[in-house]
Order: structure tokens, then sequence, then C-alpha cells
């Protein structure tokens, strides 16, 4: 298996179209986008009978109106009763736009137009890229001596400097302009800056123009807006604004440019989608950490941070990776290091019909001819079952079942009860299409339900059959005396109180107690939600499953089984109270994992397997740092034994705990850690060491484990090869990503860029031998 790559062509890669787009007769992706965009802006408009005739040459007159309606004037009215130049006479139908470009104010110091050698016009010649580029320029406050002598190669020329003619076909200054190329050379122009140095969008627009904005939705999408509404996501915000112009569907989710109107500045006239930092992806494979395109470029890692825009609503990557699917459209927006900045995925599969056994479909439903595949897995028509969720995807044939589901107390709706848009069900906020709303019209606040998720990951309806209830397990991600976060193995997070529990003290009394049983965060857990609300949360264990053989990740096959696409995979580094720590499918090293290195896994109710718990085969799953003892001793008084009369002095109460310093998220970060027991000598002999990754997100009291990495030695500067590996006496190591610098000095932790500008000599810790595939996991300075 390919290990990760990270392409260099990721910030030049270019957004490609969409279904759903405005024209359908427009085949070029930058040319769609531009006439959609510029459609929706009132400055080009179709033919009719949803075309746009991208091929037909455009004449002057044309080019004229498109010129003046891209500067924000719209209304020519008190232009049409004269005449300027002869062949446009008042009452032609372009002698508004023409003289308007001479006259308006906006324009009277630089005509955007002139007329021919003799005179005229030529309303009805067609326009050559020479004179397109003229016009451009002119917008752009751009004169003869700005420019040079020689037209129109000088002009043309000029164009092209300024990114002008930036995905345009055409070359040729006397070729004659399209409307497509017309369409795509007024974008740019738009794009681009005046000879002043100001944005030319700050010309058309009334307000100030927001870049780096992402169009989340509009009404024609979400069906919890207007017609004339649209939601972006802006500075980590989602904004709602109303719409006086036109936005194509197709482009939400692209990361662009907000313009709004000239006359009501609060009022979104159109939106400008990015062309040069988004990319295009069909996923073929969803990891926590990044995706996998099915185009052959190797992985590409996004920052867990990276805000995913999915359904109308934007979570952090890291937190909701499991909203995508394979074959689901996405597109990726990156800065200019080639960093992905947003994730944008695609509604396409939203206009799939979507079906459910015993409510509104059967397998007489299906078409002749087409595949079925629950979760995953093909399977014949007669073993769908009461309430699967059929999605009957048109463009592969295929009807894509699912049966997961979560169930528990109706918590709460909006609008209404029963007939909701969105409704809240064990912690999860989950939005319900129209389609289905009426599934809830007998059900009320506090009432058990299941609800279905058909295989996009959508919840699609309620049933109150209690036949249907799910059966929910999954891996604790994070914990309080008071909430506990689950993530269950269908890929829906719940969150809840954790119901109190009868526990033995001190004095062997059984009292009550709240929160959940100590080590709780990463362990595989059983859930079902009380009557009051609280969840009961029952820890699953680990067997060893080496009987079913070994994991071929390729060919996603664990023995005879298939493996899901989406399967969750964790690694406990050690013991079995040790919590699990999820981990990519690609941070694996090897193509093929042994079966006796898999502890064990689990199943949906087709035999796919959706969960794989591994031993420590990555070394990823710990976290290194410098670790103090902070435990807290209290003393206890003496007391006089009654039988005895001895005056006995108790053993002291200990509150274990650590602190470790590490580095996280590129910042230096001390994180203390509550123990069950005392960590002991490893920690008084070995300050430097590892502790379970996991154990990070759990705030309550968690046995650890603790790796002591092995000290390599001293290196200098020129013994690094970048920051990928680094040359010592042991051999060639390669380091970790990510790794942690300890600066003894300050007691914090650094970057290994920043130890590299600053420190010349650097003491090296290994978690392995070379030979065992060990890497180096923190360095001293």
């Amino acid at each position: 298996m390919k290990r990760r790559i990270l392409s260099s062509l990721l910030a030049a890669a270019l957004l490609s179209t969409s279904a759903g787009a405005a024209f359908s007769d427009i085949e070029d992706s930058y040319t769609q986008q531009a006439a959609s965009a510029l459609a929706g802006m009132g400055i080009v408009s179709g033919t009719g009978f949803g075309k746009y005739e991208p091929n037909r040459l455009l004449t002057r007159a044309e080019f004229t109106r498109l010129a003046v309606g891209a500067m924000g004037v719209t209304n020519v009215d008190n232009y049409q009763s004269y005449t300027i130049f002869p062949d446009v006479p008042a009452g032609h139908w372009a002698s508004g736009w023409v003289n308007a470009a001479v006259r308006h104010p906006d324009f009277a110091e630089n005509p955007i137009i002139r007329g021919l050698a003799d005179g005229t016009f030529g309303p009805g010649k067609a326009t050559t890229l020479g004179e397109g580029c003229t016009m451009a320029l002119r917008m752009l406050g751009y004169e003869q001596k700005d420019i040079g002598p020689f037209w129109p190669n000088d002009y043309v020329a000029k164009a092209r400097s300024l990114g002008l003619l930036t995905n345009l076909q055409v070359t040729d200054p006397n070729a004659a302009l399209t409307r497509g190329s017309a369409a795509v050379l007024f974008r740019n122009t738009l794009t681009a800056q005046k000879k002043d140095g100001s944005p030319m969008l700050s010309a058309f627009s009334g307000g100030t123009p927001v870049e780096h904005s992402v169009l989340v939705s509009t009404g024609g999408t979400d069906s919890t807006l207007t017609a004339s509404q649209a939601t972006f996501y802006e500075n980590g915000e989602l904004v709602t604004r109303q719409v006086v112009g036109e936005i194509d569907p197709s482009v939400v989710g692209s990361q662009g440019v907000v313009i709004f109107d000239k006359y009501r500045t609060d009022h979104v006239r159109g939106f400008l989608p990015d062309q040069s930092t988004s990319r295009d992806i069909l996923v073929r494979q969803v990891e926590p950490d990044g995706l996998v395109p099915d185009d052959g470029t190797g992985f590409i890692k996004i920052p867990r941070h990276t805000p995913l825009v999915v359904l109308g609503e934007v979570h952090p990557y890291g937190e909701s990776w499991f909203d995508l699917n394979e074959n689901t459209s996405v597109t990726l927006h990156f800065d200019a290091n080639g960093i992905v900045q947003t994730v944008s995925a695609s509604s396409l599969h939203l206009n799939y019909p979507v079906l459910i056994m015993g409510i509104n479909g059967s397998e007489k439903n299906i078409p002749a001819g087409w595949k079925i595949e629950k979760n995953g897995k093909q399977i014949r028509a007669g073993q769908l079952k009461q309430y699967d969720v059929m999605v009957l995807n048109s463009a592969s044939k295929t009807v894509l079942v699912s049966d997961n589901r979560i169930t528990g107390l109706y918590d709460d709706a909006t609008p209404t009860f029963r007939y909701p848009e969105q409704i809240t069900i064990l912690g999860a906020k989950l939005a319900i299409p129209e389609t289905f709303a009426t599934t809830f019209k007998d059900m009320e606040p506090g009432d058990r339900i299941t609800v279905l998720f058909d295989a996009y990951g959508r919840a699609c309806a309620a049933v109150s059959d209690r036949r249907a209830s799910a059966k929910m397990e999954g891996v604790v991600i994070a914990c309080t005396d008071s909430s506990v976060s689950v993530q269950l193995f269908n890929n829906v997070t719940i969150t809840g109180t954790p119901a109190t529990r009868l526990v033995e003290n001190e004095f062997g009394e059984m009292v009550e107690e709240t929160g959940l049983a100590q080590n709780a965060v990463g362990q595989q857990v059983r859930v079902t939600q009380n009557d009051d609300g609280t969840l009961n949360i029952t820890r699953v264990k680990s067997t060893q499953s080496a009987s079913k053989g070994n994991w071929d990740i390729e060919n996603r096959m664990l023995g005879g089984l298939n493996v899901s696409a989406k399967v969750q995979v964790y690694e406990r580094v050690s013991g079995t109270s040790t919590p699990l720590s999820p981990i990519s499918v690609y941070d694996i090293p090897f193509d093929i994992v042994p079966a006796d290195q898999i502890i064990s896994t689990k199943q949906d109710s087709s035999g796919t397997v959706i969960s794989i718990v591994l031993k420590d085969v990555t070394g990823d799953s710990w976290v290194y740092g410098m670790v103090k003892d902070t435990t807290i001793v209290t003393e206890r008084p003496p007391y006089i034994d009654e039988e005895t009369g001895i005056e006995i002095t108790p053993e002291p109460d200990y509150d274990y705990r650590v602190t470790m310093t590490t580095l996280l998220d590129g910042k230096s970060e001390t994180r203390e850690f509550l123990l069950t027991g005392s960590l002991g000598s490893k920690i008084r002999r070995n300050n430097i060491v590892g502790l379970p990754a996991s154990a990070l997100t759990n705030q309550t009291r968690v046995s650890l484990s603790v790796q002591v990495p092995d000290k390599i030695g001293t290196v200098y500067l020129e013994a690094f090869d970048g920051y990928a590996a680094v040359r010592t006496k042991e051999g060639y190591y390669p380091i970790a990503d990510d790794v942690p610098v300890y600066v003894k000095k300050t007691g914090k932790c650094i970057t290994l860029r920043q130890a590299k500008a600053n420190y010349s000599s650097f003491q090296l810790y290994a978690d392995k031998p070379i030979d065992q595939g060990g890497k180096i996991r923190i360095i001293v300075v």
C-alpha cells in the first residue's frame, strides 16, 4: 500500500464542474462558473430553456452591454433618447448601453468604449479579443500611455500580464470572442485590481466585498432559508444574508467573494467562486485526518480544525469527517502553501430518491438490473428488511441500503415536534428532510424513538416501533463527571449525562456515584438511554480475534470478511484497560496486518467489519514529553482503636497525578492527568516518557501505561535530512510528524523548525530500534 503523499500540485489544482449547473450547454468548468455567477448578478443572461450558447460570437453592442453592467450600472433609461454614433440611433436596443459607456459619470474621465475610424460604432460586428481586452483595461482605469502604442498586441499582452486571460482558450488578438470567452474575461476583470491598486470589485459592490467566504447554502438548497437568502461561512461564523440577485446552487460549498448590491448595500448582489485555489475530487477513502481521491494522486492531509461544510452545516473536520462517504464529490480549498483551508461536500446525492422499507417503499421499487449494496456489501432484494433505508443512486445504478440507526428520547425539535425540520436526540441535532417529516406526526417530546439514517449518514425518518431499536456500541471520545460523548460504530456521535451507579466505598458500603467509571475515554462501550434521559454506559471487553485472519488493507478484506471503506481503526498500546487511540488506515506501515496484531473487530448487520482494534502497530498512539509526578499526599490524623486502645496512624490519602509538557498543534502545552495509581519509579527515573495519546481527552481518572524511549545520542544540525529524518550512529532514523522539542532552560516545547533555527546540538529519543520501525519521538535541547 502506498504511504501518504501530499501532492505539490494541490495549491495549483483547479475547480471542476458540479452537477446542477445553471446552463446545460456549457461543458467547460471555468466558463460554467463564470457565466452562472455573472448571470446571478444580472451582468449576463441565458438564451432561454437553461441554455447560454457559449460558442455564439458576441457583437460589439452585446459586449458593451456586458461591460456597462459589470461596472454596476443597471439602469440606462436616461441614455436612450439621443444619438452619439449614427449606427446606434435613439431607440436602438443598445443605445442606452452604448451611450452610457461614453457619458455615464462613472466613465466620463475614461470612456470604456470608442467608435471606429469612420465615426460609427459597428454594433453588429463581432468583438475581437483585442477589443475585449481594450474595454476590460479601460474598466480598470488604464489608458494608452499605461499600455503601449501598438494596438491590439500591447493591449492583449497587458491583459495577459494582469491575469485577465486566465482560463481563456482564445489567444489571437484578432480572433472573435464568443459569449463563453467573454464571460470568463469579465469574471477575471471583476476580480482584478484597478490601476490605482484598489479592487475592481469595490467599484461594483455597494459594500466592502467579503473575500475567502464559503457559500454554505441558498434558499434552493436549505429549506430553512427563504428563496432570497443565503448562508456563508466567514471568520469562523455562519452568516445569513438577503440576496437580491441569484446564486447558482451548483456553487454551494465553493470559496469565493461576496459582492453587495450598489444600492441596498447590506444585500448580496452575487457570489464569485475562486478558481485558482480549489480542487474537486471524488472521494475514494475517508480518514479522520484526510482524504484519498480516486484519481491516484495520493492521500491529502486535512488539519483537524479545518471547517467541513456539509448539508448546510459547518464543523471541524476532525469532529465530522465521518459525514463524508465514498464516491462523494468534495471541493478542497487551499491557501498559498497548499494547506487545506476548507472542505465542502457536494450536494449531488441530495436529489437521489430515498425509500424506506415498510414506510414508502419496498423491493418492488428497485429498477431492474440495479445492484443492491447494504452497508457496502452486495445483497439480494429478498434480504432487505423492515425499515432499511434505500437511496436510489441513478449515477451508478445502485441501491445504497443502510440500517444505521439510533434509539433514544425525543428531546427537542424545530419548528414543531410533529413536523420538524431539525430534531435533537441523544445530544445530536439532526436535520430531517421534508419528505419524511410526517413520520413524526404521532410523536411527542419524551417519546422513545428510533431515527433511521441513509447510506450518506443523513437522518431520514423516525419510528416508534420498539422492534426497530438500535444496538448502540462505540468508543468514548470525551468524558467528565457530568457528561460523556460516544462515537458510535455507525459514525454518529451522541452525548449525555451518565447515569448514577452503585460502587463500594472504603467501608464496604454500596453508594451511588455520578459520572463514569475511571479510565473511560478510549474504551469500547454499549449505550442505552434511561427514561430520565441519562445514559447507561457499559464497557464491552475486547477479545482476541486472530482466527478471523490477516487484514489485507488494500483489498479491504479481513480473513473472509469485507472491511468497510469507513472502518474505524484504533490502537491499544498495552494491556486490556489502556484507552483506545483512533488512527488512520494510512498510518499503518504495511500492506497486510497479521492476525496476531488484531485485538478485536466489530461487524454490522451485513457482516462487514466496521471497527478494528489493533495492538501498537504504528507507535503513533503515544504522546511524548517531559513528565513530572505531581501527586498530592494528604496526611490522615491518628485515631484510637476502640477495641485495643492503641493509637493507629493511618496511611495517607494519595491523589495520584502527573503533568506532561509536550507539543500539541504546534504549541507547548502542559496537561495534568488524574491517575488510578502511581506510575512509580518509571517516571522518577525517566522524565522523558510517552503516555497513551487517548488520555489527552480524558478528564476522569485513568490507568496509564508508560513508554520509556531509548536515548539515541546527540547530533548536530548537519545530521538532519530536512524535517523527515536524521542520521545517527544507530542508522538513518525517520522523525515523527510534529515531533516535540523540549527546551530544558524554559521547560517548554517548541517545533523542530524553531529548534533548528536556534540550537545546534540535539538529544534524540526513539521509541524502537530502526529495524523494528522505530522513529525519533522527542528531542531535547
